[in-house]
């Protein structure tokens, strides 16, 4: 386990756990308006939520229709591309009450898999129907290409949401057979093979509480790559005698989680998922268990795993780690917390944009119905619907605090050096910026100073963008998908300093740096960029949780830059000789980061400048342990 303790960039209180808002009405599928929250008291689930009926067919019903309603990309002649369609922004969601359930709750057999022997521009997807099948299949490879047949399950934007902690609650029964033996009560995977496009699952505001005598569940089988969370829960086993609270047993893990309860298991969390796992645990409890947090064994990649603000009560064993795992413990006094973003406002205080003119098609121009919302003088701004096209820009004034796309999307028809959204008025109240998803262009120009939090934001990688603007994907032609400014934020007045935070966000900067900013990280994912994938140039910056892959520097400090960079994880498969790991320019830096397939960077990590005098330092001098293959790498 390593230790890191830092200097204090900020003191910012954190504002305490409050339940997620409520959504619209018009935002429910059931109201017939277009809405993509599955209520699953409403049909076609109808689960009782009573504590007497059996609600798992039913809760597993709504789990399952997200994977029956986000279709594959369909080229002309018939082949399956790997963008998403336009309707990925389902949402789970239990009202108050007590679920009783007698088996798992997944989405369930047959499971849907992935094959691309032909390349990812020729996705296949089939069925995997039983365990024995997917046991046959493992190991299979297609004679042509090499390629296993089974590459991976695409169990991607499952979101599953409660009303609050305290009062919905998913219970097992006690003494139930099945759970004698390792098994889940909730699971977002259901094949064993694990995937690496599970990208974007969520977890928030409900009890899982496992019941007696169930000495071999799991209250929740995890499976999360590239960004997503697990956040206001509670998993309890009264008996204190369940095996695990949170299981991470297959590849991979990239998760944010804070205000976490986990009480009565064995373990209370095991982080066993490898490849590119990265996972933040905060401002959370573990009690009565003999170990806290195992990192077990990676058999491929490594396990990062950062603990902040971590109580522990009753627990005999803090932390375990196994080969190639680390556990980072960040020192909460000398770091800063992240701010509550989940607010209430009321339906007075909510402007929801669907009231004001927008269409949510993503054909029709819905920027000026955009911006009639935004100038409403209303706090709270929604979107309700699957996707919007926005050509123009919206000007957010000081009086809205909150921005929920609710996970839809915004696309742009054109490139245009301006982003979608300008914040041009000065204020200190904190701007909420969450659930959205973007393409074509900059998201967020940030002008004036005002704190800004952005969360759950997916703006295009950059090596998908191809797929994006295929007929009938995500993004409709006329962006250049080789853009260089697909990124969320820009400060957009570098005379200004800003003050930003984000979390578990992918391409939140593209090819350029984070400048004159104090940033506050918490799984943050650059990757497959042409130069730095992580560039703060002056300012300071502290990140705890951070992936990324392909890209010629890692990390890169300049120009008087003051950067914490605790429990990354670098995926380096490509080959870049001529560059570094690591690099620090006229800047303070510390790190810790996990790195495999490292023997790309052919030995040169860190570069270090000062004052014009250039160090390059080898991995041998800044290696903390790994083996075959996987690197821990920390300030020599």
């Amino acid at each position: 386990m390593k230790a890191l303790v830092a200097v204090a960039l900020c003191n910012v209180a954190i504002l305490g756990s409050m339940a997620s808002s409520p959504f619209p009405q018009r935002a429910f599928l059931h109201e017939g308006k277009g809405g993509f929250v599955l209520d699953v008291t409403k049909p076609p689930f109808n689960a009782k939520g009573d504590g007497v009926h059996d609600d798992t067919a039913a809760l597993s019903a709504a789990m399952r229709y997200i994977q029956e309603h986000i279709q594959p990309q369909r080229t002309k002649n018939g082949e399956v591309r790997c963008s998403q369609k336009r309707d990925a922004n389902w949402i789970v969601y239990l009202p108050n009450g007590t679920y009783r359930v007698t088996d798992t709750v997944w989405q369930g057999w047959p499971a849907l898999a992935m094959n691309i022997t032909n390349g990812w521009h020729h996705v296949a997807y089939f069925n995997v129907e039983s365990p024995e099948h997917e046991a046959r299949i493992t190991d299979e490879k297609d004679p042509k290409s090499g390629r296993g047949v089974l590459y991976a399950e695409p169990n991607w934007q499952i979101r599953v949401c409660g009303e609050s902690r305290e009062k919905t609650i998913i219970r097992l029964d006690d003494n139930v057979p099945g759970f004698k033996e390792p098994k889940a009560v909730v699971s977002f995977h259901v094949l064993r093979k694990g995937s690496n496009i599970d990208i974007g699952n969520i977890l928030e505001n409900v009890t899982i509480d496992v019941g007696r005598d169930n000495p071999g569940a799991a209250a929740l089988a995890w499976s999360c790559s590239n960004y997503g969370g697990v956040r206001g829960v509670s998993l309890k086993s009264a008996d204190g005698k369940a095996r695990v609270g949170i299981d991470m047993g297959v590849r991979n893990a990239c998760s944010e989680m804070h205000g976490l309860d986990i009480d009565g298991f064995e373990t209370g969390v095991r982080v066993a998922s490898g490849s590119e796992t990265v996972v933040v645990l905060e401002d959370s409890r573990i009690a009565r268990a003999k170990t806290g947090v195992s990192a077990a064994d990676a058999k491929h990649g490594c396990n990062m795993v950062a603990l902040r603000s971590v109580r522990m009560d009753g627990v005999d064993e803090r932390v375990r780690e196994g080969k190639n795992s680390v556990v980072v413990e960040v020192d909460a006094a000398a770091t800063c917390d992240f701010p509550a973003t989940d607010a209430r406002y009321s339906p007075a205080e909510t402007a929801c944009v669907e009231d004001f003119g927008a269409v949510g098609d993503g054909v029709h121009d819905d920027t000026a119905a955009i911006a009639r919302a935004f100038a409403s003088g209303r706090p709270a701004i929604v979107f309700t619907r699957a996707v919007y096209r926005m050509d123009g820009v919206v000007e957010i004034p000081r009086i809205v605090r909150c921005v929920d796309g609710l996970y839809a999307y915004f696309i742009r028809t054109v490139a245009r050096p301006e982003a979608a959204f300008a914040l041009r008025e000065a204020d200190s109240s904190l701007l909420v910026f969450r659930r959205v998803g973007f393409a074509g262009g900059t998201l967020f120009d940030h002008f004036a100073p005002r704190p800004v939090a952005f969360e759950d934001v997916f703006t295009g990688f950059p090596h998908t963008r191809g797929y994006w603007v295929e007929d009938g994907a995500a993004v409709p032609k006329g962006v250049d998908p080789k853009s260089g400014i697909w990124e969320t934020y820009r400060n957009a007045d570098l005379s200004t300093r800003k003050k930003v935070y984000a979390r578990a966000c992918i391409s939140f900067t593209a090819d350029e740096p984070l400048e004159n900013v104090d940033f506050v990280g918490r799984l943050v994912n650059n990757e497959h960029l042409r130069d730095a994938a992580f560039w703060f140039k002056g300012g300071t910056a502290e990140v705890v949780g951070a992936k990324s892959e392909n890209c010629n520097v890692f990390l890169r400090a300049s120009d008087g830059a003051k950067v914490k960079f605790l429990c990354g994880n670098l995926l380096q498969f490509g080959k870049h000789p001529d560059q570094w790991a690591v690099e620090s320019i006229d800047s303070e830096m510390e790190f810790l980061l996990g790195a495999w397939s490292i023997y790309s960077f052919h030995g040169r990590y860190l570069r270090i400048v000062k004052g014009g005098r250039e160090e390059i330092v080898p991995l041998e001098k800044c290696r903390r342990g790994g083996k075959d293959g996987v690197a821990f790498i920390a300030n020599p």
